[in-house]
C-alpha cells in the first residue's frame, strides 16, 4: 500500500506538514531552513510513511535538541486534560473517543480548528463505522498490543484501554522509543498509563525491520494489534502475520479513496491474519 500511495498530493501534504510545524518555532524555521527541508522532501522517494524520518532527524540536528517538540507535546497533554475525556465509558463510546484523539495532529495547518472540533465531537453520537467487526474481534482475544500515535491522543486512548481492561484484556502499550514529530514516546506514555510499555522503533509508522526482539515477542504472543493513526496503518496494512484493528480519523482524501471509506470520519478497519 505505502509505495502505491506516493502521489504529488502526498508530497504537497508533506510540505504543508513542515510549514505547520514551523508555526510553533518561527525563530528556528527560517526561510532558508524551510527551503532546505522542502528540497529534501521533494527529492525523497522513500515509501510512506517512512519518508518523513530523515526530515525529522534534520530538524532535531538543526535545533540542537534530541526531542525538538518536547514542549509542544506537553502542551498537547495539557489541552487533552482540559478536554477531560472520560475513562469510564462503554466500549463503542470509548472507541469513538480514542479515535477523536487522532485529531491531535500538529502536522496540519488547521490544528487549532481540529482541537475545537474534538470538544464539540466528544458530545456527538459516538458511533464508529466498522465497530461491529472490532467488537467481534475483541470477543476472541485476550492480549492486545496497542500502538499509540500523537501525544495528545494518549488520554483519549486511555478511555479505550480502560474499557478493554474491564473486559479482562491484557493491554501492552507501544509508543516510540525515540522522538519523532509529536508522536508519543515512553516519556509521555508513562505519564498516562501504568500498563507495561514496550516501545516500537523511532519512525513514522511501525518499522518492523528495526523492531526490538522484546516487541516482536509481545506482538507474536498477542491476539490483536490495535494501531492508531494513518502512519501506523500505512506501514502495517499489508502485513499478513498479525490480526490488526486500525483506529483512525480519515483525514487524508488520497487514503480514504484508496480504502473506499468516507473522508473526515472516525474509522475502524479490522484485518485478520
Amino acid at each position: 500500500m505505502a509505495t502505491n500511495l506516493i502521489t504529488d498530493k502526498c508530497k504537497i501534504c508533506d510540505l504543508g506538514a513542515v510549514a505547520a510545524l514551523a508555526r510553533f518555532y518561527p525563530e528556528t524555521f527560517t526561510t532558508e531552513f524551510l527551503t532546505e527541508l522542502e528540497k529534501m522532501l521533494l527529492a525523497d522517494d522513500t515509501p510512506l510513511p517512512f519518508r518523513g524520518n530523515a526530515v525529522m532527524d534534520k530538524i532535531a540536528e538543526f535545533m540542537g535538541k534530541e526531542d525538538p517538540f518536547k514542549e509542544l507535546k506537553q502542551r498537547q497533554l495539557k489541552i487533552a486534560r482540559e478536554l477531560n475525556p472520560s475513562s469510564d465509558l462503554a466500549l463503542e463510546r470509548a472507541t469513538y473517543t480514542s479515535i477523536l484523539g487522532n485529531l491531535f495532529d500538529v502536522n496540519h495547518v488547521d490544528y487549532e480548528e481540529r482541537l475545537a472540533s474534538i470538544s464539540r465531537m466528544l458530545a456527538g453520537p459516538g458511533t464508529v463505522p466498522g465497530f461491529s467487526d472490532f467488537q467481534a474481534e475483541l470477543a476472541e482475544c485476550d492480549k492486545i498490543v496497542y500502538f499509540t500515535d500523537n501525544t495528545g491522543e494518549l488520554l483519549f486512548d486511555k478511555s479505550l484501554v480502560k474499557a478493554l481492561e474491564k473486559m479482562g484484556k491484557t493491554v501492552i502499550i507501544s509508543p516510540k522509543e525515540g522522538p519523532i514529530a509529536d508522536d508519543a514516546t515512553y516519556y509521555e506514555a508513562s505519564q498516562v498509563f501504568d500498563n507495561r510499555i514496550v516501545c516500537c522503533p523511532k519512525s513514522f509508522g511501525v518499522n518492523l525491520s528495526e523492531a526490538s526482539q522484546e516487541l516482536l515477542e509481545e506482538m507474536g504472543s498477542a491476539d490483536l494489534l490495535i494501531l492508531k493513526g494513518q502512519a501506523n496503518l500505512e506501514s502495517m496494512f499489508d502485513d499478513t502475520t498479525y490480526s490488526k484493528a486500525f483506529l483512525f480519523y480519515s483525514k487524508c482524501p488520497v487514503l480514504s479513496e484508496h480504502l473506499g471509506i468516507n473522508p473526515n470520519m472516525p474509522t475502524c478497519l479490522v484485518k485478520r491474519k
